[in-house]
């Protein structure tokens, strides 16, 4: 319970207390004992079944019944194997929001990443209850293990100007909202740019920004993630430094986390390859953030060189970061659990395949046997 509580996957070593899945005489008792600490509506926890000798994935969720947690057995991997890393895509919404959970499925993603609305507009039609439950219920009966969204690329929490701090904070207000019609548990946002002010009082915004959501929000269990940038312009969040002060300054801190994006923090200037760069990067991610802040993952090439502070994604090795650092990233056992996801382009790969399936067999193809 400790270990979830701080938000991120786990393994349980108690495998006499998950080898009761499936016995209905403690089902009851589970989800009373479950409930009372529970953080959010879903979460996924691994567990050694030291009766099956297996690693069992499973996806708890919280329901709206008192007292109660319900789950479903998302994987099976026998104990001693490699944990198999979570992997998945952005997913396009055109046509419902379900058809993003088939797009998913078809290509073979264990996880997906969505739109909730345009995101280069700032109004939305509300989502009607038919679009949510569709949704939910294409979720549920999918082998995906989580989801994600993606909020407007138009926030901007770091702005100087009060007319667009006021339209950004009321914007993510609507996509925290979304999010939970939905069932996705987390959204993702840019930081911000702090334009003609300072990178100081840009981080002091945000900070800020968030807090007066949250306050705004005080039920809604979305949790939001600050994402690595690459540094564009005045673009904040591409020094390590800059999260760990956004985060610092909110008041409720277990309602955030962080994103980090393979191309944005190569194009900061981070190193993630060979190994010895990749391992220090890492290390000082997790002294200045704190890796249990670390929720999802973007497995994006860099069209651009190391440093480069420009933001151009790649598909995975064919970009200035090459597979070395994609075999390291994905072969951490300190990221176990952690969904990835890719933010390609779609289109068809010359072989006339779907990118997203090309990718997700080269980033396969990069674990340890």
């Amino acid at each position: 319970p400790n270990l979830l509580a701080a938000g991120k996957s786990s393994r349980h070593q108690d495998g006499g207390r998950l080898s009761k899945i499936g016995h209905s005489r403690h089902k009851q008792k589970l989800r009373a004992q479950w409930a009372g600490w529970l953080p959010a509506k879903r979460l996924v926890c691994q567990a050694a079944c030291l009766c099956t000798a297996q690693v069992v994935t499973v996806q708890l969720r919280r329901t709206y019944q008192p007292a109660r947690v319900d789950w479903r057995i998302v994987s099976r991997q026998p104990i001693g194997e490699t944990a198999i890393p979570i992997l998945g895509a952005h997913m396009s919404i055109a046509g419902g929001y379900y058809k993003a959970i088939d797009a998913a499925v078809d290509a073979g993603c264990d996880c997906v990443q969505i739109f909730t609305k345009n995101n280069n507009q700032w109004r939305a039609k509300p989502i009607s209850d038919e679009e949510a439950t569709r949704f939910r219920e294409a979720f549920e009966s999918s082998s995906l293990s989580h989801s994600l969204a993606h909020v407007s690329y138009l926030i901007n929490m770091a702005s100087p100007k009060d007319e667009l701090r006021t339209k950004s904070i009321e914007a993510m207000r609507v996509e925290l909202r979304r999010a939970e019609t939905l069932g996705v548990p987390f959204v993702v946002v840019h930081p911000g740019a702090f334009t003609d002010s300072s990178e100081e009082e840009g981080i002091a915004r945000i900070s800020a920004a968030v807090n007066e959501i949250h306050d705004a929000e005080a039920d809604c269990p979305t949790v939001c993630l600050l994402e690595t940038t690459a540094g564009q312009g005045t673009c904040l969040g591409w020094r390590f430094e800059h999260l760990a002060q956004i985060l610092d300054g909110v008041r409720q801190p277990a309602r955030m986390g962080v994103c980090l994006d393979t191309c944005h923090v190569f194009a900061a200037g981070y190193s993630l390859a060979p190994a010895e760069s990749y391992q220090a990067t890492m290390e000082e991610f997790d002294h200045v953030v704190g890796l249990d802040q670390l929720k999802a993952i973007h497995l994006n090439d860099s069209k651009k060189e190391l440093g480069s502070r420009v933001d151009r994604h790649e598909h995975i090795g064919d970009g200035h970061l090459g597979l070395e650092p994609f075999k390291l990233l994905l072969n951490d056992s300190r990221l176990t659990g952690i969904p990835m996801y890719l933010e390609t382009e779609k289109k068809e790969s010359p072989d006339g395949r779907a990118w997203d399936v090309v990718n997700l067999e080269r980033l396969r193809g990069l674990l340890a046997t």
